[in-house]
């Protein structure tokens, strides 16, 4: 499939008009008087999309984001610059934007089909469609102004799949709603991915962003920041939140730097005969309010004590964290958790192990290690980078101590029958922990 450019953004600047006072804003809108003042939204973007592109756009709040969504499917009006957009585009954007509130469901959906010039004989069969997909039964006989926010998604997401656009674009309504309706959606969403379809996706939810987007784009206070892999725009756009504008994004290019991915990475056989190595974990982003850190850690077999970055699943391999307590007493003991995750190159979680999950009790206020002995599971093969972690709190509600960042890499070879282990998870029987 040839690669055109289906959206096209050329210098594009939004501004709006600032009053001082309502005398002015009527002067402006009766006899269209200058305004001095404005505020400058969006400011010479310029963006080229292609069709089957999964797009994701990031940033903080206020950077611009839904604006120029908004110019890209028509709803607002650009100050200056180009938008040209090849295709029908259906957009879920701010809750009940295109609803009339006064009209039912069923008469809303008949207006969006009509906009969308879909045949009358056509409309009870869309019509069934979206009563089934949304899930809202006979609501959709009420106004939409008796409806939850919850269900104003439900009913424009099911809008917004039905008519079968060239591009989709859907803003942060997804976040509204139940878990079990949102994976319906990211499904739905896959489907259209499959189909070559062009979806824009904006979310804060940076591990929905890693696991459904190609490409990544970073707005900062109405320009694009960063525009390119999911990988290197997430993680710079992680640590600009953590920490603001310092030398940490210089600092996660390097880090970005060393990764290999996992589709090209060569093994090599001989790693499992390097000599003992502690890391310093000083040379890692780390953020956490730091009453105890980790000074290094190892990661090795469990059986030969080697170090190495070649893991088989189904061997067992230690974590091994060497700690320096700087005020314990600004620290429950009792609540403390430590552990590691892994994800893969996009950044999405594979698997995790903590003392909390695993319900280790500690017992002992005058440790200086930990050591976390475990199964490797059963992966798929390829490249995947770990942090270590400590917190205080539980599962669901915690407070970061350290958080050391994709500190280490672990390789899966590609030549392992998997179904001689066949484990999915790590069962809390494969798992121990060493508190000195």
């Amino acid at each position: 499939m040839i690669k055109k450019n289906i959206i096209e953004v050329k210098d594009l600047t939004k501004k709006y008009p600032l009053f001082d006072t309502p005398f002015q804003k009527f002067s402006y809108a009766l006899l269209n008087r200058p305004v001095r003042n404005h505020k400058e939204v969006l400011k010479d973007i310029n963006i080229c999309i292609k069709n089957g592109e999964v797009v994701g756009i990031i940033g903080e709040n206020g950077t611009g984001k839904s604006t120029l969504l908004k110019i890209i499917t028509g709803v607002l009006d650009k100050t200056s610059g180009k938008v040209r957009v090849r295709g029908s585009v259906a957009s879920l954007l701010e809750l009940g934007i295109g609803f009339n509130p006064d009209l039912t469901g069923v008469e809303n959906i008949r207006y969006t089909l009509n906009l969308y010039n879909v045949p009358e004989s056509d409309v009870p069969v869309h019509i069934d469609f979206i009563k089934e997909f949304s899930e809202i039964g006979d609501y959709l006989n009420q106004p939409i102004k008796t409806y939850s926010s919850g269900m104003i998604a439900r009913l424009g997401f099911a809008v917004a799949v039905n008519v079968d656009p060239d591009i989709l674009i859907v803003d942060e309504a997804l976040s509204v709603g139940d878990l079990k309706f949102q994976q319906k959606c990211i499904r739905k969403m896959k489907e259209f991915k499959d189909k070559n379809k062009t979806i824009i996706f904006v979310s804060h939810d940076l591990g929905a962003v890693r696991s459904f987007c190609d490409r990544v784009i970073w707005l900062h206070e109405g320009r694009v920041r960063l525009d390119g892999k999911v990988k290197e725009v997430t993680t710079k756009f992680s640590h600009f939140m953590y920490f603001g504008e310092s030398k940490v994004v210089a600092e996660a290019d390097s880090l970005l730097g060393n990764e290999v991915d996992g589709n090209s990475v060569e093994i090599n056989k001989d790693l499992a005969d390097e000599k003992e190595l502690n890391h310093d974990a000083g040379k890692y982003i780390s953020t956490g309010s730091s009453e105890i850190i980790i000074e290094s850690f190892r990661v090795f077999d469990s059986l030969s004590k080697m170090d190495s970055s070649f893991f088989t699943p189904g061997k067992y391999y230690t974590v091994r964290l060497n700690l320096k307590v700087i005020d314990l007493d600004k620290v429950s003991i009792e609540d403390l958790i430590f552990g590691f995750s892994v994800a893969n190159k996009n950044g999405t979680s594979v698997f995790s192990i903590n003392t909390f999950v695993y319900d280790y009790k500690f017992d002992n206020l005058d440790f200086s290690c930990i050591e976390i002995k475990f199964l490797f599971p059963n992966i798929a093969p390829g490249t995947y980078i770990g942090s270590l972690a400590i917190a205080e709190g539980t599962q669901a509600s915690h407070r970061s101590i350290t958080w050391l960042h994709d500190c280490f890499k672990l390789m899966v070879q590609d030549d392992f029958n998997y179904s001689q282990i066949g484990l999915t998870y790590v069962s809390p029987s494969d798992v121990s922990f060493h508190i000195q």
